[in-house]
């Protein structure tokens, strides 16, 4: 049924068009320009809930999507729906799918964007960030920033392989929770656990979500990270990188209107 309101939408607002014909035909050019306005502005708002419909169509129907749970907690969701920024001084927080930004002399595109609710743990609850993989000719890099922080470092990493970071890493399943060791030497480094935090990594286009722990590592002056998560049953993921000022991200462009995820 709900793929079916748009055109609802629609055929009420020419229902109002043909009642602004009638109006002009009798010389209320009042009421005709009333209903000119109403007819318009129900179609308008009838072929944008049509491509909304359209888009969840093809995520209902695919057999990879369809099963994912989503998002009902309507504090979550208006808690991402809320978010604002100020278009000529964009941070990372700010990019989207599509999003241009200048590092290190080169321009990498936004390939792709997830917002982070933290759910839980290390002083993150209720928190709201993104995850962005940037990507410059093949190179990735990825960047995680949180809303309303006011400390301007953020993570910059790399994706590695995590079986060379911890190896055997189920055998740190505890009681069916992932808690992996305190320290950890890579790369002739120490690196030292935070505390755990539990978040939901969220598709804001249908607020599908997948549900992972992670771990943050330091080394001792705090400049290098490792970041170690749990992404359901043996499934993990390593990234590591250098925490850095969001000033070396430079001519932040927004994404192009058509790939703009978050709602509004």
């Amino acid at each position: 049924m709900k793929r079916y309101i748009g055109w609802f939408i629609i055929f009420a607002g020419v229902v109002v068009l043909l009642a602004a014909a009638m109006g002009i035909m009798n010389g209320d050019y009042t009421k005709a320009l009333l209903f000119l306005a109403i007819g318009g502005g129900l179609i308008l708002y009838g072929l944008r809930q049509n491509k909304k419909a359209a888009y969840y169509a093809d995520v209902d129907d695919n057999p990879l999507t369809s099963a994912k749970p989503r998002i009902t907690d309507q504090k979550i969701i208006d808690l991402i729906r809320n978010q604002n920024y100020d278009p000529v001084n964009l941070r990372p927080v700010d990019l989207n799918e599509g999003s241009i930004v200048e590092f290190e002399m080169k321009q990498w595109m936004t390939e792709r964007m997830r917002v982070v609710y933290w759910k839980e743990g290390a002083g993150m609850g209720n928190r709201l960030g993104k995850r962005l993989r940037i990507d410059h000719r093949g190179e990735e890099l990825h960047i995680d920033a949180l809303y309303n922080h006011d400390d301007e470092k953020i993570p910059l990493t790399k994706e590695v392989n995590a079986a060379s970071v911890v190896p055997n890493l189920d055998n740190y399943l505890v009681r069916g929770s992932f808690e992996p060791p305190e320290q950890i030497t890579y790369q002739d480094q120490r690196f030292y656990r935070e505390g755990g935090k539990v978040g939901y990594s969220i598709d804001p286009r249908d607020y599908s979500y997948d549900q992972f722990k992670s771990f943050d590592y330091y080394n001792d002056d705090k400049k290098k990270i490792l970041r170690l998560e749990s992404w359901g049953y043996q499934s993990y993921h390593a990234w590591g990188g250098d925490i850095v000022d969001e000033m070396v991200f430079s001519d932040l462009l927004p994404a192009p209107k058509e790939r703009k995820l978050l709602p509004g």
